[in-house]
């Protein structure tokens, strides 16, 4: 997979010639919704403790984190563009679920924290829709993401129930909610030109192929900030700096 990106990076670069304008900057996002869904109410049961089953809600919701900072590479060819994100993500979420040790002793909360720190490279394409400097730009493609670290800790939201922790930290969210295989989400969304930034509103949604497949699906919606260093204009069969 990386010797595809590393190519894919390569044809980029060697299409500068075919391109009215090579720009490269400041990549910058961050998460506002995110949708984790469930077919079914998953359970497991505890490894030492067989009789304690969790369950949880068919849907959960998360909201946003700080700003992921990274870099871009982007083509311009008349109402065209596609390039190239890199950025660094590290996201906590808060996840509840519930367990059962006896039917007459009712649900016992639990709290799991899940911290992810991820590498992801988008890879998009889009179409502006005016012919003007600022402009309304429609996106679509395809992210990779590289997982670094995943970190998992439970809490037992019932101090007082000593059953309750002992089955705590044995990674019950893995293959639930993350995993440590590398995956690719597809991606769509809008976004609006000015001077030399763009700012756009993505959503994405993770591709469950058989090998990295998790129990729910997850989709969430983004937003990106690109701001332009510098960029290559095409004249004439030679390039012209500006800044």
């Amino acid at each position: 997979m990386v010797k595809k990106l590393s190519l894919i990076f390569f044809l980029i670069l060697t299409m500068q010639s075919m391109a009215q304008r090579l720009s490269s900057g400041i990549h910058l996002s961050t998460n506002i919704y995110e949708i984790l869904n469930r077919s079914e109410y998953y359970l497991f049961p505890d490894p030492q403790n067989t009789y304690n089953v969790y369950y949880g809600p068919k849907r959960n919701r998360f909201r946003g984190g700080g700003f992921s900072p990274g870099g871009y590479l982007q083509l311009d060819y008349k109402a065209f563009i596609s390039g190239l994100e890199v950025n660094m993500i590290n996201r906590t979420y808060f996840l509840k679920c519930y367990y059962m040790i006896d039917p007459s002793l009712g649900d016992r909360g639990l709290e799991f924290k899940v911290t992810q720190q991820n590498t992801e490279i988008n890879l998009f394409s889009g179409l502006k829709l005016l012919k003007k400097n600022r402009n309304v730009i429609l996106y679509a493609g395809f992210i990779y993401t590289i997982v670094n670290s995943n970190t998992e800790v439970g809490r037992d939201n019932e101090n007082s129930n000593i059953l309750g922790r002992l089955f705590l930290g044995y990674n019950e969210m893995y293959q639930v909610m993350y995993n440590d295989m590398n995956f690719w989400r597809w991606m769509g969304g809008v976004g609006y030109t000015w001077k030399n930034s763009m700012l756009s509103v993505r959503y994405d949604y993770r591709i469950n192929s058989e090998r990295v497949k998790l129990i729910n699906e997850i989709s969430s919606i983004n937003l990106h900030y690109n701001l332009t260093l510098n960029f290559q204009k095409l004249k004439k069969g030679h390039f012209i700096f500006q800044k």
